[in-house]
């Protein structure tokens, strides 16, 4: 039976290496994928910044003329002054009759839909920040008062996580989510051509009477289905680390690579071909149910939607200690790859998704099976 499943393999695979386009669609885009968002974004992001940072901006100061003030705003933006205002513009404006060292509330007019009157109005208020500590400092210095004397609490962030799971925080919100994503709509494009497009070509009615068991047959497409979904997988995260590699991180903070071990990347192969393996055999089974793709992607669709879904609820979540969730397939690829990621992973986690995702894969499989030994998969077939 394996013998003739890893023939259907075969036969498939050889399908698709004939497909430039698919196989341009299923490895070579998602390994550049990544690289070309995290660069775009993070140039994107860098040249507006600097953009922002050379801009010499119109503000207007009302009330009042302290040159300490204007030395202060100086050393974190490029400004110019001026008495009139306009839709360009940043005002800053004190009280009328303000006096340095009264307490004033500053007001600071900016246009919210602009990036560069927003980045301005962050650098005054800055400014405005220091401004009051440099009052303050003055009026206690006539009493003889350090002002760094009254505060007697400095404060020092020491991160306690491990050496190779700090600067991971980014890698724990976005690695998994893209992993779940990709592992299903890996394999859903081959997954429906492989059935329900058999079916419109009418291929699939060649492929029954043959004298390879109809068991067989289905476990070849799985197998299918899953091979090009581990690959695309796989592509897609060697991509997503190579676009860290490039632009060194992401939004301005670094991310640490330093957590994947060996031990580290086995569990999330692991991890990645289980998935696949779950996502490959709902495809091709409800694949095998529609008359035509179009068909097929309606059954598909609403699963691949909740997949999307439970990534992006799962994004924020720590590594989860609960063990019962390990039981649940798709949210235990989730949190077992944040553990992954952070090497916090346990055996009994990895034994806990293995055996619960190979029940369901073996359900799968055996109704997959037991239609492809019907009369069912024929009636189906338009």
């Amino acid at each position: 039976m394996i013998k003739d499943a890893l023939i259907i393999l075969r036969k498939e695979l050889k399908n698709i290496l004939k497909d430039r386009r698919t196989l341009i669609a299923t490895l070579l885009v998602p390994f550049l994928l990544m690289p070309i968002i995290f660069t775009g974004m993070s140039f994107v992001e860098r040249k507006q910044r600097s953009s922002a940072e050379d801009t010499i901006y119109p503000v207007m100061i009302m009330h009042n003329e302290a040159p300490e003030f204007l030395d202060i705003l100086s050393g974190k933006l490029n400004f110019t002054l001026t008495k009139e205002p306009g839709d360009d513009v940043l005002v800053v404006e004190f009280p009328e009759g303000y006096i340095p060292g009264d307490t004033a509330k500053a007001i600071i007019h900016f246009n919210s839909t602009s990036k560069k009157s927003s980045f301005a109005a962050s650098m005054i208020s800055s400014a405005l920040v220091e401004y009051s500590a440099y009052l303050a400092d003055s009026y206690l210095d006539d009493y003889g008062i350090d002002l760094q004397s009254i505060y007697t609490i400095s404060v020092f962030k020491l991160d306690t996580a491990p050496e190779e799971a700090q600067g991971a925080e980014f890698l724990l919100v976005m690695v998994p989510y893209m992993i779940l994503i990709y592992v299903f709509a890996g394999a859903m494009a081959v997954g429906i051509d492989a059935t329900a497009g058999e079916k419109e070509r009418g291929s699939l009615a060649v492929i029954l009477v043959n004298q390879v068991s109809r068991t067989s047959i289905a476990i070849g497409k799985i197998l299918y289905a899953v091979t090009v979904g581990v690959v695309s997988s796989c592509m897609t995260f060697c991509g997503f680390i190579l676009a860290i590699k490039i632009s060194g991180g992401m939004f301005g903070e670094s991310v640490n690579l330093s957590g994947f071990s060996f031990g580290s990347l086995l569990v999330i192969l692991i991890t990645l071909v289980m998935t696949s393996t779950i996502a490959a055999s709902i495809i091709i089974l409800l694949g095998s149910l529609a008359k035509t793709a179009k068909e097929a992607s309606t059954y598909i669709l609403p699963i691949y939607f909740i997949v999307i879904i439970l990534g992006v609820l799962t994004m924020n979540m720590d590594p989860s200690s609960n063990q019962l969730l390990f039981l649940i397939p798709f949210l235990n690829t989730v949190f077992m790859l944040k553990g992954a990621i952070i090497s916090n992973s346990t055996m009994l986690q990895l034994v806990m998704l293995i055996v619960s995702d190979t029940v369901l894969i073996a359900l799968l499989v055996y109704s997959t099976s037991r239609l492809y030994n019907s009369e069912k998969i024929l009636n189906t077939i338009s």
